[in-house]
């Protein structure tokens, strides 16, 4: 089942400033209209993150913007969706599962 947003899933949208494929976590920065400063969240992916124009983790790079859905648990912030942002001209390939055989 996929949490919808106002379920525990919380929203943050930012540059991606730290990728540890290893420990599969990311930092993201992003603005906080709260408090009018910029801030800084650690996320954590796991093998139900859902990934849009890339394939996983190793698609994803310093620098680039991404939007995520998040949910807390046992203290750590757990993606569920992750969005790169494409520059309007970047090509991003359709899922191999939609790629019609030749």
């Amino acid at each position: 089942i996929l949490l919808g947003v106002g379920n525990g899933i919380e929203p943050a949208d930012g540059e991606v400033v730290l990728l540890n494929p290893e420990t599969q976590e990311l930092n993201v920065e992003y603005y906080d209209y709260e408090t009018g400063a910029f801030q800084e969240i650690s996320l954590w992916l796991d093998d139900y993150t859902q990934f849009e124009n890339v394939k996983n983790l190793s698609g994803i790079a310093i620098g680039d913007t991404v939007n995520v859905e998040y949910f807390i648990e046992d203290g750590r912030n757990v993606v569920r969706r992750i969005v790169v942002e494409k520059d309007e001209g970047e090509y991003a390939p359709p899922p191999e599962d939609l790629i019609e055989p030749q």
